[in-house]
């Protein structure tokens, strides 16, 4: 049963979306923690 319900397009879209965003939301957050970072001033 977990695989009918798994397998349908509805769901699988949304576990689809759920992974990029989240993947998408680790870009930002790194790119932005980098962008902060102080200068290494020798």
């Amino acid at each position: 049963m977990a695989h009918w319900i798994l397998d349908t397009a509805g769901i699988g879209s949304i576990i689809v979306f759920a992974v990029a965003g989240s993947v998408f939301l680790a870009y930002v957050a790194m790119v932005r923690w980098i962008a902060a970072a102080p200068r290494d001033e020798k």
